[in-house]
């Protein structure tokens, strides 16, 4: 009973998530992945893989954030030398290379040709692609950190968080 004035409440976390997940999906970069993704045809398959990747960064990055792994990152922190880090942002970018050369390697268009379903290789390429470039682009989402705050004063337990992050990345 203590902690119900202390809880904040549904909709006010709703509206505040809400916002705050707005603002978050006007992140330019991210539109501008995702219309080189779905430039051209077969565009509906690669814009549903690449913002399912986007999805899945966001939904496992706020995972890691809700359940106290950044804690351990700050327990880490000092052991993190800034060659790691470098190391670490190069190979995601090298994996964002990869997956965008495995993207636009697919055929030119030919308006004579019927319109083919991507190959498997093409889905793997969005995939890839969106996935590191949402990842590497996780640490400006201001917005994201301020919404993770207000989805744990909601008081919601670990089910509830879950939700929360499913509908803040959704």
């Amino acid at each position: 009973e203590q902690y119900e004035h202390d809880d904040m409440s549904f909709w006010a976390a709703f509206l505040s998530i809400l916002g705050l997940a707005f603002i978050d999906s006007l992140n330019p970069f991210s539109i501008a992945a995702c219309a080189i993704v779905i430039a051209g045809p077969q565009s509906l398959a690669r814009g549903v893989i690449f913002i399912g990747a986007t999805f899945a960064a966001y939904f496992i990055g706020g995972l890691a954030l809700v359940s106290g792994w950044a804690e351990t990152l700050k327990l880490l922190a000092p052991y993190i030398r800034p060659w790691m880090a470098a190391s670490a942002w190069s190979i995601l970018c090298l994996v964002s290379l990869v997956g965008a050369i495995i993207l636009w390697r697919r055929p030119k268009f030919d308006p004579h040709n019927k319109a083919k379903q991507p190959g498997l290789a093409a889905l793997i390429g969005v995939f890839v692609f969106a996935l590191s470039s949402t990842l590497s682009d996780l640490p400006t989402a201001l917005p994201y950190f301020g919404a993770i705050p207000i989805m744990v004063a909601s008081g919601a337990d670990m089910l509830g968080l879950v939700a929360w992050l499913g509908f803040y990345s959704l």
